[in-house]
């Protein structure tokens, strides 16, 4: 009996493996892509960029540094009774002078920031009911979009991110058992590499379009439509997150890589290893 022979298994374990090693790439690439929600929705990245967003978007005409609404503010300020004002209708948001002693930029960012917080706590539902209520427009839709990004929505997509996780270690175990030898090293190694080409391509795509972009350009349609504010408060938030995300997705297919040349090399060693045997018997 051959060694091929010893060695043959049924067509259905292959089967098995390369449905569990297909089903394995789909359900990565739905976790990587959670993931990216995740950490969008963390707290600090989440305040940093609802602030960023809110700062930009309250000002789309003129720019987040321009200083006119400033101005404005500091005059309500000094006519105010008691030295300060409440700058977004609906948010409970105090803004005292010594608050905007600085630039433009840090002082609308200071100011949303305040916002982003009670948006991320979601608390801020409560006051855009009593603002559309009283047929108040000050607050608008921006809010009601940022508020998708929560602490609440972090949290489930916490646990969605570990059920994925157990997911795919389930579908590991077939991909491994049902793998011959060292591919059971190189089965698993190939679908984490391949897994990570479509982020790395299409967040590479999406780094390279922002780059062309000044984050003081206003895209056309982002006063008059919600697809517009989107693409206008992704174009001044997202840039600094995207070498974050990208770094996971390089990761996955550098450790799949790792994982196939391990496997390659031991293959070979392996084949070397009979070689020398056979030579030394003969």
């Amino acid at each position: 009996m051959t060694d091929s022979t010893s060695h043959s298994r049924p067509n259905w374990l292959v089967d098995i493996k390369w449905i569990s090693g297909l089903l394995l790439f789909v359900v990565l690439q739905i976790l990587l892509l959670v993931n990216c929600l995740t950490m969008i929705t963390s707290e600090k990245v989440a305040l940093d960029t609802m602030s960023i967003g809110l700062a930009s978007v309250y000002n789309l005409e003129k720019g987040i540094n321009d200083i006119t609404e400033i101005k404005e503010l500091k005059r309500a300020l000094k006519t105010s009774p008691n030295a300060s004002i409440k700058p977004i209708q609906g948010i409970p948001i105090t803004l005292k002078a010594e608050d905007i002693a600085s630039l433009s930029r840090e002082i609308r960012i200071y100011v949303f920031r305040q916002a982003a917080q009670y948006i991320y706590r979601g608390e801020t539902e409560k006051y855009l009911n009593q603002v559309d209520k009283g047929g108040e427009q000050s607050v608008g839709t921006e809010f009601r979009l940022l508020a998708l990004i929560s602490a609440e929505n972090h949290q489930k997509l916490a646990m969605g991110l570990l059920l994925l996780a157990g997911i795919c270690l389930v579908l590991l175990i077939p991909l491994v058992l049902f793998s011959h030898r060292f591919g059971r090293i190189a089965s698993p190694g190939f679908v984490l590499a391949v897994a990570g080409l479509p982020g790395m391509f299409f967040f590479n795509l999406l780094k390279l379009l922002f780059s062309n972009n000044s984050s003081d350009f206003t895209p056309a349609g982002a006063t008059e439509s919600v697809s517009g504010m989107i693409g206008y408060i992704a174009l001044n938030t997202l840039p600094p997150l995207l070498d974050d995300i990208l770094a996971v997705y390089y990761a996955v297919s550098i450790l799949g890589l790792l994982l196939t040349f391990v496997a390659l090399v031991s293959l070979i060693g392996r084949k070397i290893y009979l070689e020398v045997k056979a030579d030394k018997a003969q």
